[in-house]
């Protein structure tokens, strides 16, 4: 077999692949739609050369393994609204007004609020916890995502803490601190309840989400056996 005709089964293989899993799943449109508490104000377009970024940047796997790329204008009273045609069960990318990334599993309709731009004086990229309402499923990434949340924050208060005992006439705490080791337990106790959740979810393709916030040896102990386990059982999910 040459080159050529090896090239062409490959892609045949890939077409027909594709057309079974579209027939797996009957294709419906999930609405997702939301409000932006603060667009970006007119004066910070200027570093993107006049370039409207007040929008909601989406982007998925199809049923093909491309990926797609789309957005919607946020209106100026900060409501939003995008209807996704969903061909197989998947995760959407969602950029709001860039300043902040939410993965939703696409099932059924949801809505998700967010506050957008920083009104602060110093700006920081330290965005709220946001909640995915509407999905049953989506309610495995809203777990995730608040012990995420919770775990940065308390990083945060562990470092302002050191900083604070840097002083020399807080020696005595600042051994005690280095002595608990308060941050690096921080960092296990968040990385044990992901494991968790892993584990009360490990029959759900969502679950994979959950890999994302995993220590390098959590990922590899748990997540090569569990994800051949998914994709045997969901050849259609190509997120896996």
């Amino acid at each position: 077999m040459n080159k050529r005709t090896s090239i062409i089964l490959t892609l045949c293989s890939l077409i027909f692949f594709s057309l079974q899993v579209q027939g797996q799943f009957n294709r419906k449109t999930v609405t997702v739609k939301g409000k932006v508490q603060f667009l970006n104000p007119i004066k910070d377009m200027q570093k993107y050369n006049g370039y409207n970024i007040n929008k909601i940047y989406y982007k998925h796997k199809n049923s093909s393994n491309k990926e797609t790329l789309d957005s919607v204008e946020v209106k100026e009273d900060g409501h939003w609204v995008v209807n996704l045609i969903v061909d197989i069960p998947t995760f959407y990318h969602f950029n709001i007004i860039k300043w902040q990334n939410i993965t939703v599993w696409a099932d059924s309709n949801m809505e998700i609020n967010v506050r957008g731009y920083d009104t602060a004086k110093m700006k920081i990229k330290n965005p709220p916890y946001v909640y995915i309402n509407g999905s049953k499923l989506n309610g495995i990434i809203n777990l995730i995502n608040h012990a995420s949340y919770r775990q940065y924050q308390e990083v945060i208060r562990s470092n302002q803490e050191f900083y604070n005992s840097g002083n020399p006439l807080n020696k005595q705490w600042n051994d005690y601190l280095k002595e608990t080791k308060s941050l690096e337990y921080v960092y296990d106790d968040f990385n044990e309840r992901i494991l968790l959740m892993v584990e009360v979810f490990k029959d759900n393709p969502i679950v994979i989400y959950a890999f994302n916030f995993l220590n390098k040896q959590s990922r590899k102990n748990v997540m090569i056996p569990l994800i051949k386990k998914i994709y045997a059982a969901n050849p259609w999910f190509y997120d896996a």
